[in-house]
Parts: structure tokens; sequence; C-alpha cells
């Protein structure tokens, strides 16, 4: 991801909170992480890898599946089971 895509998207949700535009509040807390976001922070940190990957708020696991190549197991959970997929398993990657 290009810096000034960041900076656009960073600048965007500022400007968003000065006019006083909050984001209402989503059933179960229901927030996705972008796909460019993970990306980004794929990018910026090549470094983070490991043995486990834990992602308790996994949701629908996009963000966990985007990163698991870089660990050797994946564990998620979410409050709701019908949008983890992976519900408190376990999956060798």
């Amino acid at each position: 991801m290009s810096d000034e895509k960041l900076a656009a998207a960073r600048m965007s949700d500022a400007s968003r909170r000065r006019e006083g535009e909050l984001m209402a509040r989503r059933a179960l807390d229901k927030y996705r992480t972008p796909p460019w976001m993970t990306e980004a922070f794929k990018e910026s940190f090549p470094d983070v890898r490991g043995d486990i990957l834990i992602d308790p708020c996994a949701g629908d696991c996009r963000m966990a599946a985007a990163l698991a190549s870089r660990f050797g197991w994946a564990v998620t959970n979410d409050i709701s089971a019908t949008r983890n997929r992976g519900a408190t398993t376990s999956q060798r990657r």
C-alpha cells in the first residue's frame, strides 16, 4: 500500500471525527478490518510471525486468514459462532 493511500485513509477518518460523524454502534460490535489495512500492516511489519496466531475477535476470520501464512497455527474465536467459521479451533498452516 502506498504511503499516499494510507495518509488519505487516515485523513478521511480524522476529518469525519472532526465533523462529528460518529460511527453508530453495530450489533455484536461487528467492525471488519478492511483488506487494505491488513495489507498495510503486513508491509509495515514484515517480521511479525511466530508459532501461534491468536485472534480472539475474529469475526469472519478474514484478517486471520490473511496473516495465517506467517504462523504455524491459527486459533480464532468470536462472540458470534455463526460469523466465526473457525470458532475455538486450531488449524495447522
